[in-house]
């Protein structure tokens, strides 16, 4: 049995220590190492505040994005054009 797993995707995981949840948010792999028939993946845990940092770098004032659940569209507030 094979799993497909992409490194460049980030991975949602939750740290668990005796049934109580310590930590979740995603992990990134930085890099994986291998000797002989061994290998080992080094990863790098990013909690929930890495996460809304992430959500917001992604949100804009720019109307040409194709994504816009991340706009804002100032229109909304101001009518004055600023030169």
């Amino acid at each position: 049995m094979y799993v497909y797993f992409d490194p460049t995707k980030k991975l949602d995981f939750k740290l668990v220590y005796n049934s109580m949840v310590i930590m979740t948010g995603y992990a990134k792999m930085n890099e994986i190492k291998r000797s002989d028939v061994n290998g080992t993946y080094e990863v790098t845990l990013f909690g929930q505040l890495g996460r809304i940092f992430q959500e917001m770098k992604k949100i804009t004032f720019d109307t040409a994005t194709e994504d816009t659940n991340y706009l804002i569209n100032g229109g909304q507030y101001v009518n004055e054009y600023i030169n």
